[in-house]
């Protein structure tokens, strides 16, 4: 159960990094602590209880926390998927490398 908890906060909080570097910096230190402790407790018990659907609720808060920033509609829907698609296609050739060499 530790370790599903460490994973799924270190998950959030690349995404939130993630989407910060996307979207130039736009937020500020103080801002990206809180919305990783936001993200953290709430989408790890999300994803304990509703598994995959909680990446809704995740991209929902993103998308709100970069509009109300002042970012574009489209770089506030954008920046959060984009984000959770280099961690899906990351993991996925690491698998596909960790498979060629056994």
């Amino acid at each position: 159960m530790i370790e599903f908890i460490g994973i799924a906060v270190s998950q959030l909080l690349l995404l939130v990094l993630s989407v910060n570097i996307m979207t130039r910096n736009i937020l500020t230190k103080l801002e990206l602590v809180a919305v990783s402790i936001i993200l953290s407790v709430f989408g790890t018990i999300l994803l304990a209880h509703i598994q995959y659907f909680s990446l809704l609720f995740v991209l929902g808060l993103l998308t709100i926390v970069l509009k109300i920033k002042k970012v574009s509609w489209f770089m506030a829907i954008t920046a959060p998927v984009l984000g959770q698609l280099v961690m899906i296609m990351s993991d996925y050739i690491i698998k596909i490398e960790n498979n060629f060499f056994l």
